[in-house]
C-alpha cells in the first residue's frame, strides 16, 4: 500500500512538473514583446541581443509544445495559434537587425535588377522600392503578426 502512495505522489510530481514547464512557457510567449522590447531600450536598436531573446522564446514555446504528451487533441483555435507561433519563427529572417546583414543587399539587388528583365517588373519594382522603406521601418514592430 505504501509503495502505491509513493508511485502516486511520483506521478503527481511529474504531472506537476510539466504543467510547470508548459505554464512557463506560455508566461514567456506572454511577455515576449515587453522582453523584446525591454532588451533593444537597453542594448539598442542594431543590438541582436532583443532578436535572438525573442527568437529564443519562441523556438523554446514551440520545443514545449512539441514536447507534450497529450491524450487531448488541440481544438482548432490551439492549431492555429501553433501554426501561427511556428511562422514567426522563420518571418525571423525578415526582422532587423537579421535582415540588414543578410538579406537586404539580396533583395535590393533582385528588385532592381531581376524585376525589370520581367514582364510588368518595372512597374512592380517601382511600387516595391517606393515602399520598402516605410515597410523596413515599422511593419516588423509589430507583435501581432
Amino acid at each position: 500500500m505504501c509503495s502505491d502512495l509513493l508511485g502516486t505522489t511520483d506521478l503527481i510530481l511529474l504531472l506537476l512538473k510539466k504543467n510547470c514547464i508548459s505554464m512557463l512557457g506560455e508566461t514567456l510567449c506572454i511577455l515576449k514583446p515587453l522582453i523584446y522590447l525591454a532588451t533593444r531600450y537597453l542594448k539598442g536598436e542594431e543590438s541582436w541581443l532583443p532578436w535572438t531573446t525573442a527568437l529564443s522564446i519562441g523556438i523554446f514555446n514551440l520545443i514545449i509544445i512539441s514536447n507534450e504528451e497529450s491524450d487531448e487533441k488541440y481544438t482548432l483555435d490551439q492549431e492555429k495559434e501553433i501554426n501561427k507561433r511556428s511562422l514567426s519563427i522563420l518571418l525571423y529572417i525578415l526582422r532587423p537587425p537579421c535582415f540588414k546583414k543578410f538579406v537586404e543587399k539580396k533583395f535590393d539587388h533582385f528588385v532592381k535588377n531581376v524585376c525589370p528583365s520581367v514582364p510588368l517588373g518595372k512597374f512592380i519594382a517601382k511600387i516595391i522600392i517606393n515602399r520598402s522603406m516605410h515597410v523596413r521601418k515599422s511593419y516588423f514592430y509589430i507583435w501581432s503578426c
